[in-house]
């Protein structure tokens, strides 16, 4: 924990070490430095505003010393405007928590960012691990992202993250330029600003679709515009995604590989249906759509069935994981609205369980929660989610998200 002001250090310091955590406390940028480098903590508390140095700098030098790099770092500060918030994030933090904090949140978020760091090392361990078979899964190395955002600092802050994680990037500062350069480079994928001086984020969208060159390639938007409508009309015009300003980094990445797994399984069920075949494969419609929703609250099935069935699809219920699993097996659904927390299983050990199964894999999961945390969606995706969508529900949300899980799909 790195703060001057010793009450502060105090109380965090009693909440955590009732949580068995170790801590060791440095009251200066200075000494917070001197200290990582002897301890090698599992995770840093930092204060922003010291009187040596400020808390950005100290992350700073922080990742830039090899031993002290992969140390997550959360910003614990009374500064709450956007722009403090994403240059804590820019200069390497990993989360970000307004003081006044509630304590309990900061444990949550500790938790949130020790298991990340869990999670992170244990892929670091099978990437080194050697391997005697090719990996058919394309790797981010080989990736190529288009950014398109008018502000510079948000391009370099995103660059500078996604290069590190190996991916080729290209930027445009507007939507003329970002239709230009989409164009001429084909990429893999685009992160795509709304609010722009020239056009808006939702024109560029519909102008790529429009374009038989372009129309595949997933768009995430990405904008401090948080309203249910923008991200409906997002989806509406062929988004794949969307994710609000300030960002978790983490999740930005998370959300990326899992567009990128999506677009790799298009390509080859598209390579599969341009096969010679002597029987036409139908192609399911919405209206058509066979939707197994899995949640062990009655109130919560009772709504959105009523709410589906009025737009035309067929509902089948599961009120655990097991019913989940079974139903899921024997009527082969179109889309899967899924809970997580169920009395007999998790809905991340169902999901697990669907994608083995030879029968169940290419079925698209919608998580649908009350949990919040950054690491709750991470895992989501890491299980093999397709989109998830936090309670309580915007109704016309989910629709707009169901709707794009089906068109990906069939």
């Amino acid at each position: 924990m790195v703060d001057d002001q010793p009450n502060i250090m105090n109380l965090l310091t009693s909440i955590m070490e009732q949580d068995e955590y170790e801590v060791w406390q440095a009251s200066s940028g200075a000494e917070g430095l001197q200290m990582a480098a002897k301890v090698l903590p599992d995770l840093i508390l930092l204060d922003v505003n010291m009187p040596d140095m400020d808390g950005y700098t100290v992350c700073q030098q922080l990742k830039a010393d090899p031993q002290t790099t992969a140390i997550p770092i959360i910003f614990v500060s009374a500064l709450d405007e956007t722009w403090d918030k994403v240059k804590g994030f820019s200069v390497g933090g990993s989360d970000y928590i307004t003081k006044p904090f509630n304590t309990l949140e900061v444990i949550v978020r500790i938790e949130d960012q020790l298991k990340i760091r869990q999670i992170q090392d244990q892929m670091l361990k099978a990437d080194q691990a050697p391997t005697d078979s090719p990996q058919s899964k394309p790797s981010s190395a080989k990736a190529v992202i288009l950014m398109a955002d008018d502000e510079p600092k948000n391009l370099a802050l995103l660059t500078d993250v996604l290069e590190q994680e190996g991916y080729e990037i290209w930027q445009a500062d507007s939507g003329a330029e970002a239709l230009r350069v989409a164009g001429m480079v084909l990429p893999d994928l685009i992160l795509l600003d709304i609010n722009m001086p020239d056009m808006q984020g939702y024109d560029v969208c519909q102008q790529l679709k429009a374009n038989a060159k372009t129309k595949l390639i997933p768009v995430i938007f990405v904008s401090a515009l948080d309203e249910t409508w923008d991200k409906v009309k997002a989806f509406s015009v062929g988004g794949s995604d969307y994710i609000t300003k300030p960002f978790n980094t983490l999740e930005v990445i998370v959300r990326i590989e899992n567009q990128l797994e999506i677009r790799q399984i298009q390509d080859q069920m598209l390579k599969a249906d341009q096969a010679p075949t002597d029987s036409p494969q139908p192609t399911p419609s919405s209206a058509k759509a066979v939707i197994l929703m899995v949640d062990d609250e009655p109130k919560n099935l009772a709504l959105l069935t009523d709410v589906l069935e009025h737009d035309g699809y067929e509902i089948w219920q599961a009120d655990s994981g097991s019913e989940a699993l079974r139903v899921a097996g024997m009527v082969l659904p179109d889309l899967i609205l899924l809970d997580i927390n169920m009395p007999d299983m998790q809905g991340y050990d169902v999901c697990q369980q669907l994608k083995a199964n030879a029968k169940t894999k290419l079925i698209p999961v919608i998580f649908v929660s009350a949990l919040d945390e950054t690491w709750d969606k991470v895992k989501a995706f890491s299980v093999g989610g397709s989109d998830y969508i936090n309670k309580p529900i915007q109704i016309v949300e989910l629709m707009a998200r169901m709707k794009h899980q089906l068109q990906i799909w069939h």
